[in-house]
């Protein structure tokens, strides 16, 4: 028999060793809700700016959650001036989240995987972010994407890899490849003044000689639905020495 306060965790099996987005729900993270937007101004085109954390497009461990972590903590407003998060820090994060997570084993040695609120965890306790909050349906997400990139959690599938500089559309079709954790970056609006659905959002991945996609406003809603997550830390206030924590 399980509580409104259990914990929903799914372990996935990744058929790809470049994923590694675990699923962990917890109920009480609807207490730390972001704020709804107050203004009733339609929303705008965003590209916030992100300090590239030079992720090696060679590497295989699944640590797209840390990856996250420091892309969204390289976003303008969310970034300490002269400090750049990189991979070492992606795979510091990663490795204390699996360690946090419901699951057995950790990294090191296990490549585990694990989730987006594990990494939110550990990014607090490794004195990157002061706090985190959540959002949850589509339209707190774009509200938020209005303000700030955010670490979003899904299901990944194959034809999602295929993002290239001239088409970045990519769709959830061809199979459930495993769990990816990303950074939501963009939001373009002017891409259909008919439909909200076929507006795109935009995302970074870490890994391939091109990392940047798109998907429609109606894909990544689908994504959402499907136990997805969506997160944002706040970078702490205390300084941090240039370089790696």
């Amino acid at each position: 028999m399980t509580s409104p306060d259990d914990l929903y965790a799914v372990r996935i099996n990744q058929a790809d060793p470049r994923l590694g987005r675990q699923i962990v729900h917890d109920p009480r993270s609807r207490r730390f809700a972001a704020a709804p937007r107050t203004t009733t101004a339609k929303r705008q085109n965003r590209s916030h700016r992100i300090w590239d954390p030079h992720p090696n497009p060679n590497q295989v461990i699944g640590n797209c959650t840390g990856v996250a972590e420091c892309v969204m903590g390289n976003s303008a407003g969310n970034r300490h001036k002269g400090v750049t998060l990189d991979m070492q820090d992606a795979v510091r994060i990663y490795s204390l989240a699996t360690s946090l997570d419901p699951f057995d084993g950790a990294y090191p040695p296990e490549d585990t995987g694990s989730s987006g609120l594990a990494a939110a965890k550990a990014a607090v306790q490794l004195g990157i972010g002061d706090r985190y909050e959540w959002y949850f349906g589509i339209d707190a997400v774009l509200d938020g994407l209005q303000d700030h990139t955010l670490s979003v959690g899904t299901w990944w599938y194959w034809d999602m890899f295929n993002a290239t500089s001239q088409n970045r559309l990519v769709r959830p079709t061809g199979g459930k490849a495993g769990g990816h954790q990303w950074a939501l970056y963009k939001h373009d609006v002017s891409v259909s003044k008919l439909s909200i659905g076929k507006q795109r959002v935009g995302g970074i991945c870490w890994w391939g000689s091109y990392r940047y996609f798109e998907l429609t406003v109606d894909d990544f809603a689908e994504l959402l639905a499907d136990d997805g997550d969506v997160h944002r830390t706040i970078r702490a206030n205390t300084p941090l020495t240039k370089g790696h924590l």
